[in-house]
């Protein structure tokens, strides 16, 4: 019972005291039969009296127990409140600071005595205050808002970008008595980004300008990235080989190699190198040395391959025109087997018997250890102590029944270590083989720096996306909470649209960041989604409506991604709001197909009341058509109207995507 309920029942005692009292005025005397009624009345009423004191002092001691028993546990709160890493703040509602731990006080570079009192918003640049004040409407709705991002200005130093994250605390009536904000430094990831920002650029810049071949393509072949020098290889634009077949590429004899090279690479044995010839548009074949890369995410699924690779072709041409030698005719002493144009290539060539032992070596070769060639002849691979590594590698391939076989072997010349990528060939009628290595030693420097700003740029763009589509997220919250406070009918509607135009643009940004492939998105699926979110968002008339997609899975950027979105956008709620006033059987359909020419061709439409015949496509007044005309504008594209039985929309633009 607590202090009111007791109360009550003294009044109510106190009232039927009265009555007794005043009938007992009222009555003649003798009244000896009435005293002895009031006496028991009263007898009863202290009784229950002393009972409702009885449990009031039977609840003090529980209380005054449960207190003794809290005390410790508020010490530890405050202790984990005072000397949290993160910032903790309490305010009342209108965001006026109550409490403050140490850390934030840290942060602000203040006082903790200093800041009670103090509004909240008087800490924060002037160009976060509006976000803040903002934010605060929205909180009376929501019990907590997550990772609003807002800057401090401390008293002295530089601003501090932290991420503010804000609990509610509510009375038994529901209204917010007080915020809980927790302050989270993220200075440090502010400037990772700049920096990620920065590897991007480097990145760009190192690929598109390097000289090496570089591509990245799916497991069937498809070529998702060329750079540069790819493209200017096989005299083509980089847009004209996207899309393409990277293994029909390769000289028909060659495919099946490369495609079990290919097929060997998994997870554990991520990487391989391989030479092939390929054909060129001049209709000469090239040869080239590829190095491969298996990449795989972080469940172990597959996402395609990156590769690098390089022209050869003086090297297979100069084996080539040896081999046939050595086939046609019979060659001089094996001293003289090595022909004078091998000593003209840039790479180390080693004739080496079954007994591994030097049959001879060209220039390149002797010169790289200091030594004239006829040293080597006659010695044992194994004799030398920096060639342990390729003495190992000619002594496995010469015991293993295999035509030809390729290697990347550490070599130590002149105290430095090399890389070098080792191709052999045996003849099993002479039990010998040749060995031909390259050196790779920059290539592989190229490769680890190509590897970090790759993995800078994938995380960056990652980051970015996601900021971009929680941005968007922010500001259609804040349209959504004013628009909730409106009362006119017209204004609500104009509400509505925008928050459609930014849902299209946070939408991509959000399919974005989750994709394996960051330069591009499936267009089908965009499409669907963005369908989807349309009816939910014009809810009282998409029940009564039939959606029609028929969507080709398209591969496009995020620009023109954006563009198709917003048109779609503007065209499907501007049928759901106006299209259907009394029909029953209502559909809406979304098509798009390429055609003759290449051209992506897309068509929105209706079966609805159409469009009146008097308008001017020329000069339209509503808003949502003149966008989706500028917008048709921009992609340079070609835009037909058709009000036969509904409105069509067709819209057909040139674009580099990729139908599948």
């Amino acid at each position: 019972m607590n202090a009111d309920a007791l109360e009550g029942k003294i009044q109510t005692a106190q009232q039927r005291l009265a009555a007794l009292l005043h009938r007992a005025e009222e009555l003649p005397p003798p009244q000896e039969k009435f005293l002895a009624t009031l006496l028991e009345e009263l007898f009863v009423s202290l009784e229950e009296l002393q009972e409702s004191i009885e449990e009031l002092h039977s609840k003090k001691e529980e209380l005054t127990g449960t207190h003794l028993a809290l005390e410790p546990q508020q010490w530890s709160y405050r202790e984990l409140f005072d000397f949290a890493q993160d910032g903790y703040l309490l305010t009342d509602a209108q965001g006026i600071i109550q409490q403050v731990n140490r850390s934030a006080s840290n942060l602000l570079n203040l006082h903790q005595g200093f800041l009670l009192g103090k509004p909240l918003s008087i800490f924060l640049t002037p160009e976060t205050r509006l976000i803040f004040h903002n934010l605060l409407p929205q909180v009376h709705h929501r019990k907590q808002i997550r990772d609003i991002e807002m800057c401090l200005q401390p008293a002295q130093g530089v601003p501090l970008y932290c991420a503010f994250t804000v609990d509610t605390i509510r009375n038994h009536q529901n209204q917010v008595v007080s915020l809980h904000w927790l302050l989270r430094d993220i200075s440090k990831r502010k400037q990772a980004e700049a920096a990620l920002k920065q590897c991007q650029m480097h990145y760009r810049s190192l690929v598109e300008t390097q000289g090496e071949l570089v591509c990245r393509f799916q497991s069937i072949g498809t070529l998702t990235f060329v750079n540069a020098a790819f493209a200017n290889y096989f005299g083509k634009q980089p847009q004209e080989l996207i899309g393409q077949n990277w293994i029909s590429m390769a000289l028909e004899a060659d495919q099946e190699a490369l495609l079990k090279h290919l097929a060997f690479l998994s997870r554990e044995n991520s990487e391989g190198t391989i030479e092939h010839r390929v054909k060129l548009s001049s209709g000469e074949v090239g040869w080239q040395r590829w190095h491969h890369r298996a990449l795989f995410n972080g469940e172990g699924e597959f996402i395609e391959f990156q590769s690098k690779g390089e022209d050869i072709s003086n090297i297979g041409k100069a084996f080539c025109e040896f081999h046939q030698h050595q086939t046609e005719e019979k060659l001089p002493p094996t001293q003289n087997k090595l022909p004078d144009v091998l000593d003209a290539l840039p790479a180390a060539v080693a004739w080496i018997s079954a007994d591994l032992r030097f049959l001879g070596v060209n220039r390149y070769w002797a010169s790289s250890w200091g030594l004239p060639p006829e040293t080597f002849v006659g010695k044992k691979v194994g004799s030398l102590n920096n060639l342990v590594n390729f003495s190992k590698f000619v002594q496995q391939f010469l015991n293993n029944p295999v035509e030809d076989a390729s290697q990347e072997i550490e070599i130590e010349v002149d105290g430095t270590l090399r890389h070098y990528l080792f191709v052999s060939y045996q003849y099993p009628s002479q039990g010998e083989a040749v060995f031909i290595g390259t050196d790779i030693t920059e290539y592989k420097q190229t490769q680890q720096q190509l590897q970090a700003a790759l993995r800078g740029k994938e995380i960056s763009l990652q980051e970015i996306h996601h900021r971009v589509k929680n941005n968007f997220q922010t500001i259609y919250s804040i349209l959504q909470l004013q628009s909730s406070q409106l009362k006119d009918q017209q204004l609500i509607e104009v509400f509505r649209d925008i928050q459609s135009r930014l849902k299209t643009m946070g939408l991509l940004h959000q399919k974005m960041y989750h994709s394996q492939d960051l330069t591009e998105i499936d267009l089908a699926e965009y499409i669907q989604d963005l369908a989807n979110y349309l009816f939910l968002a014009y809810c009282q008339q998409a029940n009564k409506v039939v959606l029609k997609l028929q969507v080709n899975r398209v591969l496009t950027g995020i620009n023109t991604a954006i563009i198709c979105g917003q048109i779609i956008t503007e065209l499907v709620s501007n049928s759901l709001k106006y299209a259907f006033p009394k029909k029953d059987k209502s559909e809406i359909f979304i098509n798009s197909t390429h055609d003759n020419y290449g051209k992506l061709v897309l068509m929105v439409g209706d079966n609805g009341v159409g469009l009146p015949e008097e308008i001017d496509f020329n000069n339209l007044q509503s808003l949502g058509l003149r966008l989706v005309n500028s917008l048709v504008k921009q992609i340079q594209g070609n835009s037909e109207i058709n009000t036969d039985n509904g409105t069509t929309f067709k819209i057909s633009f040139t674009e580099n995507n990729r139908l599948q």
